[in-house]
């Protein structure tokens, strides 16, 4: 059974528990005053995480390019939902429209990484066409323009890895998953 050790003041465990309170604050202010110089400064350090993702222009502009990736895909699954309500269940639109959703739920757990809050607006997507056929050319369109998206904003987050993997699944499922699925409902 271990003993508990009682910290008096002035004994040893109570200085050494101290000690080591001081040297993970020490630590921690010494990280975080590096990260706030070298974000300002414009330094070439490299981290994990680019400290420029929560403040200064790249932040933003990160933020930015985040909330039109998050946005499309929003869209994107209202308008295959508006489908499924006004045609019913018709393939491929529930299952894409699912795929959507994990799509969105992985680009909503991307901004945390890097300090960034996301707009939780509500898309509204595109209105349901009367037929099947119609309602695919419309899936065929939108899914060309997230890839068109993602071939726009990769090359702007090369300094965020994750972001990019992200994105980049993304486009390959836009490419080669859902594309093809409404080319072929057409």
């Amino acid at each position: 059974m271990a003993q508990s050790v009682s910290a008096q003041p002035g004994t040893p465990a109570r200085g050494l528990r101290r000690a080591i309170l001081i040297a993970v604050l020490v630590s921690g202010l010494s990280a975080a005053c590096g990260q706030d110089a070298g974000s300002s400064a414009g330094s070439g350090a490299s981290t994990s995480v680019p400290t420029a993702a929560t403040s200064g222009p790249a932040g933003t502009d990160l933020r930015t390019m985040l909330t039109r990736a998050v946005e499309e895909e929003r869209g994107a699954k209202t308008t295959y939902d508006n489908v499924v309500a006004a045609l019913g269940p018709i393939a491929p639109f529930p299952m894409i429209a699912q795929s959507e959703a994990q799509h969105i739920a992985e680009l909503e757990a991307v901004p945390a990484a890097h300090g960034i809050v996301l707009p939780t607006t509500a898309a509204q997507g595109q209105p349901a066409p009367s037929t099947r056929a119609d309602a695919c050319a419309v899936g065929v369109a939108t899914e060309q323009a997230d890839v068109a998206l993602y071939d726009e904003l990769i090359p702007q987050v090369q300094a965020y890895p994750d972001v990019v993997r992200v994105l980049a699944g993304l486009r390959a499922a836009s490419q080669h998953n859902h594309l093809p699925a409404f080319q072929r409902c057409a």
